[in-house]
């Protein structure tokens, strides 16, 4: 969920991000930002990676970084992500240097 707020002129962004485990009992928060700081230092990460709190909760930070610094257009450009962080190419399983926003109009307006 994403709040947009306009706070007496100064202008605010709440992210809130929820997971539901129905399969894992012993699901704790420290237990997942450890597994987010061991991950991201790997070259490699465990399959399942990128659904952790804390990596959503990352991008999401880098996003709005990203939009102060340069606009839209670093978006369009793309992000520098630690190597753990990076999409892999669907045809050659390499990791992409960068992470975009796509092409989708809808999304860029």
């Amino acid at each position: 969920m994403v709040f947009l707020l306009n706070n007496n002129g100064n202008k605010q962004t709440i992210f809130i991000e929820a997971k539901v485990k129905t399969f894992q009992g012993d699901w704790n928060i420290l237990k997942e930002f450890e597994k987010f700081n061991k991950g991201v230092a790997k070259s490699d990460p465990p399959k399942g990676f990128s659904s952790n709190l804390f990596v959503q909760l990352y991008f999401k930070m880098r996003l709005i970084k990203a939009l102060k610094s340069g606009g839209i257009e670093q978006l369009k450009k793309g992000l520098q992500f630690p190597k753990s962080l990076l999409k892999k190419n669907r045809k050659t399983y390499d990791r992409n240097m960068l992470r975009k926003i796509g092409k989708n109009e809808v999304v860029l307006n």
